[in-house]
């Protein structure tokens, strides 16, 4: 028996839970639309609506009450645009500052074009090159016309057709049928031609990386004191410059 008044039914019901209200999924004739939306989704939902509503009303009011002439604190690093957007400015830095970026700069491309030198040295002593044309050219002088057309480059050198255009890997045709040569599988030539294009990529970023530390170089020595003349580059771009400073005697 249980205290107080009734028959004790209340609490035994708190006591054994009941079945869980479920509400009613979508029907198959609507399954086209989707699940069925579900009252905590539309709680959700109206509550994203009603703070969206909120916040552009809010905006409204203060573009509506807001004062052209007001003056702000971010005015002073921003200019408009012809277009009425607020565009940052950037300030030109002073000569101490610029020359510490500069220098800060200069050492740091310095640092990764020596990293990318080194990982092509490593590659290049890892591959063949068989596949890259020749840094150098080999010059052959003939008599006349006649044995120019019927010159044979293979049976000059002794060597394989294919091996004509590659001096480094160029060997006589005894010594190649006393090589023992193991067949290339599928996995590896897959390997060598990524190693060739790492390589590729790293010579291409190590050249653009000691072009822009010779950028940084002259912005760094414009920078200097003196009386300087621009003289033009021989065998190179109209836009890249060179200067030269002259020479002044000290009394």
């Amino acid at each position: 028996m249980t205290k107080g008044k009734g028959d004790g039914t209340a609490a035994l019901r708190k006591a054994f839970k009941g079945r869980d209200y479920g509400e009613r999924g979508q029907t198959k004739l609507r399954k086209k639309f989707g699940v069925l939306e579900k009252h905590k989704d539309y709680v959700v939902r109206a509550k994203s609506y009603k703070n969206k509503k909120k916040k552009l009303t809010a905006l409204r009011l203060a573009a509506s009450t807001r004062n052209p002439d007001e003056f702000n604190t971010a005015m002073h690093n921003t200019e408009t645009d012809d277009h009425g957007r607020h565009v940052k400015v950037i300030k030109s830095k002073k000569g101490p500052q610029q020359r510490t970026e500069n220098a800060s700069n200069a050492r740091y491309l310095q640092h990764k074009a020596a990293v990318d030198a080194g990982a092509v040295k490593q590659l290049q002593a890892g591959l063949s090159f068989m596949q890259l044309p020749p840094a150098n050219t080999h010059r052959i002088f003939v008599d006349d016309e006649d044995e120019l057309a019927t010159f044979d480059a293979a049976a000059e050198f002794d060597t394989h057709p294919d091996l004509v255009n590659n001096p480094a890997t160029r060997g006589s045709l005894s010594k190649l049928a006393e090589m023992e040569l193991q067949p290339v599988d599928a996995e590896s030539a897959k390997l060598e031609a990524r190693k060739y294009h790492m390589l590729a990529e790293r010579i291409k970023r190590k050249n653009k990386l000691e072009a822009l530390a010779a950028v940084v170089a002259d912005k760094q020595n414009l920078l200097k004191k003196g009386k300087r003349m621009l003289k033009p580059v021989e065998g190179s771009d109209s836009d890249k410059k060179s200067y030269k400073w002259l020479y002044e005697r000290k009394s």
